[in-house]
C-alpha cells in the first residue's frame, strides 16, 4: 500500500522525528486524523501500522483519501504553499522557529487525466502560480539571504512543468532539489 500522508497525525506520530526534536515541538493526541493522496483506501493492516507507529488504537483513526487527479486532491495540495515554503526554508539551513505567522494562496488545479499528471499539474499550482507571505523574526543579513534563495523563481529548475521534472528524478520527490 502506497500513498503520501499529511494532517494531524504526522505531528502526533512525529513522522518527522528529527525535524519536530529540532522545533521542540510535540502533539498528544486521544485520536488521529490522516489526510492520505492515493487512490485506494487503506487495508486493516495498513490501519494497524499507522496506529502502532502513533501509538493510537485503530479505532481511533479517521483516514480522508483523495486521489491526485481529482477536486478534492488538487485542494489539500494547493493548500500546502505555507508547508512548501516552511520546508525550502528548512532544507536552506534557515531556523524556521522564527516564523511568527504566514498566509498564502495557490490556484487549485483542474483534474487530469491520471495522478502522475495530475501531480504535475497541481505543483505547478505551487510552484508558478503560489504566493506565500511571512512574517519572521530574523536579522537583515539572514533575512537578504533566504529572500534571494526562497521563491521559486530561484530554483535551478524553474520554468520547467513540474511533471518533465518528477520524471527526470526518477518520480522521487525527494530526490528533486528543494
Amino acid at each position: 500500500y502506497f500513498a503520501m500522508g499529511s494532517g494531524p497525525l504526522r505531528s502526533h506520530a512525529r513522522v518527522e522525528k528529527e525535524l519536530f526534536e529540532k522545533l521542540h515541538y510535540a502533539e498528544d493526541a486521544s485520536c488521529g486524523v490522516l489526510v492520505l493522496e492515493g487512490r485506494d483506501l487503506p487495508t486493516d493492516e495498513v490501519a494497524a501500522y499507522v496506529g502502532r507507529k502513533a501509538n493510537l488504537s485503530p479505532a481511533l483513526l479517521t483516514f480522508a483519501i483523495a486521489p491526485t487527479a481529482s477536486l478534492a486532491g488538487s485542494t489539500q495540495i494547493s493548500a500546502r504553499i505555507l508547508e512548501t515554503g516552511l520546508h525550502k526554508m528548512e532544507t536552506l539551513g534557515f531556523d524556521v522557529r522564527q516564523v511568527v505567522s504566514g498566509i498564502g494562496t495557490a490556484p487549485i488545479a483542474t483534474v487530469a487525466k491520471n495522478d502522475l499528471r495530475g501531480i504535475g499539474r497541481t505543483n505547478d499550482c505551487i510552484l508558478y502560480g503560489g504566493q506565500a507571505h511571512y512574517t519572521v523574526r530574523a536579522g537583515n543579513t539572514e533575512l537578504a539571504d533566504l529572500a534571494a534563495k526562497l521563491p521559486a523563481s530561484a530554483w535551478k529548475d524553474y520554468g520547467t512543468p513540474f511533471y518533465e521534472i518528477f520524471e527526470r528524478y526518477d518520480k522521487d520527490f525527494y530526490k528533486i532539489d528543494p
